[in-house]
């Protein structure tokens, strides 16, 4: 069962993964920059957009579905964004052939019991009354409270995008991350691996996403990506000061999301 893709741009492929909380939207931001240098897939995970759910329970199944496009494509970067990051990192394990780098924004193995719960209670509830209630949760979990404060045009958007998900595919998401553990895969991972974490996330934070708990050291780095730093450079196209990937061209990390990550 085909997704829902929209393709933009020329270059070296790129396939871009949204988060839990988000669609592809929230990618339009970047996207005209992205484009300049790629052709970008920017993908609607099952059961967002007009992406079907078909039966996914894991996240491995996720990352099959993901790698029915890859498989069409040149073996691509490929970029995710927290549950697109657990995604892109899944795929990288199971069919890491088919691609040519992975950038994890953030990347987490797994998560302790007691931050898996909240997936769970957001499961039910959208389940439940539908995803009107989970959406000042949501927001909460997207952005500091500053940045929510200073730009409340911006949470409006997202939580107007956020609305439009199937709210029964948002549950198996939910669920699907709540269950999740990738740690007996990660030393199949061959592909380039640049990891990205958020200095201000609370959700999947740097302790989470370290080398020595994600990623064998022999195949990746970690390298912290703090928002305002990326906002201020004067070359906004320029990859993280971090020595772990280097695609053709132009650097796909610039495609990171440059607020707090996301599950």
């Amino acid at each position: 069962m085909p997704l829902d893709v929209e393709t933009a741009g020329r270059g070296p492929d790129l396939v871009l993964l949204h988060s839990l909380l988000a669609e592809r939207s929230s990618f339009e931001r970047i996207k005209p920059v992205l484009a300049k240098t790629f052709r970008l897939h920017l993908v609607h995970l099952p059961g967002y957009g007009n992406s079907a759910v078909a039966g996914e329970t894991r996240i491995e199944d996720y990352a099959d579905r993901v790698a029915e496009l890859v498989s069409t494509l040149d073996r691509p970067a490929v970029l995710g964004n927290a549950f697109g990051g657990f995604i892109a990192t899944a795929l990288a394990v199971r069919h890491g052939g088919k691609i040519g780098a992975l950038i994890a924004a953030p990347a987490v193995a797994g998560f302790p019991e007691p931050a898996r719960e909240p997936f769970r209670v957001l499961a039910s509830k959208a389940r439940a009354t539908g995803m009107s209630a989970v959406g000042d949760a949501a927001i909460q979990r997207m952005f500091p409270p500053a940045f929510i404060a200073a730009h409340p045009e911006i949470v409006a958007e997202r939580k107007r995008a956020l609305e439009t998900v199937d709210p029964q595919g948002f549950a198996r998401a939910c669920l699907a991350i709540a269950q999740m553990d990738l740690k007996q895969g990660l030393a199949k991972i061959k592909a380039k691996t640049l990891v990205l974490v958020g200095s201000l996330d609370q959700t999947t934070p740097a302790a989470l996403a370290r080398v020595r708990k994600v990623f064998p050291a022999r195949s990746s780095r970690s390298c912290r990506a703090a928002a305002t730093a990326r906002r201020s450079s004067s070359r906004p196209n320029s990859p993280p000061r971090c020595a772990a990937f280097s695609p053709p061209r132009s650097s796909a990390a610039a495609a990171a999301p440059s607020r707090r990550a996301k599950a």
